[in-house]
């Protein structure tokens, strides 16, 4: 009987302190962007960052600037390797950068 009369109390617990749906206004607003992601820059799909013979004549060649470049990197649209291989792209023409201004 004891058992009883306690599981009425719990069950009267449970309904007294229910969550109730809040009156109050949301305080955070969800927002869906629904456009696309942005196409990558077409001088991108001209970069091979996986390159594995000689670097230097391959970065002499590039057309892209090294700015360019360094946004890539600090944007984030490489991926890990890609970026230690563009962080050398970029070495190689800083280097030539000082050697092309003496």
């Amino acid at each position: 009987m004891m058992m009883i009369r306690l599981m009425d109390f719990m069950n009267y617990l449970r309904t007294k302190f229910a969550e109730r749906p809040s009156r109050r206004p949301a305080l955070v607003e969800v927002y869906h962007d629904s456009t696309p992601f942005p196409e990558l820059p077409p001088a991108l799909s001209h970069v091979d960052f996986s390159y594995t013979g000689d670097l230097e004549s391959y970065v002499r060649g590039l057309a892209v600037p090294r700015e360019t470049i360094e946004e890539w990197i600090s944007t984030g649209l490489l991926f890990p390797e890609e970026m230690k291989m563009a962080g050398k792209m970029v070495q190689i023409l800083r280097r030539q950068e000082k050697d092309d201004a003496r």
